[in-house]
């Protein structure tokens, strides 16, 4: 008799298991190893930083993920994907945001479950964005000057260890009797409250170097340091958030960027390299 109840006890056990834990769902994964974006003419360099993907499937939010990623999605058959590209914001690496003037990635596609997809997404500017200016350096003359108070300026290099891409890149020297530098654009810009306004820029240096704005307004000029990057011995991409600066200050303001760095390296020759600067705002 206790060998019969046992035997109940058993059937009814693996009986509930059944009804309380049905089979689970089994995934179909994406797999993301690296992204690429497309430019057209007037658009400049394809460099960038799009480092985290924002996934929606049929307009549903499946989560964010930095770069590369293989990622399990409980969809079968064929579905709508978009991949939304994000950036690190000012370079920081706890601020990730889609990036406002990269469009989206869309396409079909068919999931089964327990098999990897395997994409590599390209993306665009948007279309309709304003470039204000893209100063890749392979032109005669750089779109900046520098101040009087400055011990030097920004020329253009074509030495291969120096160059980002092309033939040249722009570089800022610094030594022990010329240690600072204050360069600015040659032109102001407005930056339209309500309007998205980003700074590209490509950036390798021994030194720290502050992006900053001088802003002239209905009440006089104000300079206004925004940003500082560190040393990096490998070239990095940044995307500047100018947006605050354009909402604090009005529409009748108009910017100047300027770029300023005083030698504290312990170099004999302090080096800024630039290159693919992009004011760019959206309409």
């Amino acid at each position: 008799m206790r060998e019969y109840l046992f035997l109940i006890f058993i059937i009814f056990n693996i009986t509930s298991c059944e009804w309380l834990d049905p089979a689970e769902q089994i995934p179909s994964y994406l797999q993301i190893d690296e992204v690429d974006l497309n430019v057209r003419p007037g658009e400049g360099s394809a460099s960038h930083a799009i480092n985290t993907v924002w996934i929606y499937v049929d307009g549903t939010a499946n989560g964010v993920y930095e770069l590369p990623a293989k990622i399990p999605l409980l969809y079968e058959g064929k579905h709508e994907l978009i991949i939304m590209p994000g950036i690190k914001l000012n370079g920081i690496n706890t601020t990730r945001a889609v990036y406002p003037f990269y469009d989206n990635y869309v396409t079909q596609v068919t999931f089964v479950p327990d098999s990897v997809i395997k994409i590599k997404p390209v993306f665009n500017y948007m279309e309709g964005i304003n470039f204000h200016f893209i100063e890749d350096f392979e032109t005669a003359g750089t779109i900046f000057s520098s101040s009087t108070a400055s011990d030097t300026t920004i020329i253009t290099t074509n030495n291969d260890e120096d160059v980002f891409e092309g033939i040249f890149s722009g570089i800022i020297s610094l030594t022990d009797t010329k240690d600072s530098v204050f360069i600015y654009t040659v032109n102001s810009y407005s930056l339209e409250p309500g309007l998205m306004h980003f700074l590209e820029l490509n950036y390798k240096s021994t030194e720290h170097l502050t992006i900053g704005v001088n802003v002239y307004t209905n009440t006089g000029p104000l300079t206004y340091p925004y940003i500082v990057l560190k040393p990096t011995s490998e070239w990095k991409k940044f995307y500047i958030n100018l947006t605050p600066l354009s909402t604090r200050y009005g529409a009748t303001s108009s910017f100047i960027i300027f770029f300023s760095s005083k030698k504290t390296s312990n170099n004999v020759e302090g080096k800024i390299l630039l290159d693919n600067i992009k004011l760019i705002s959206s309409q």
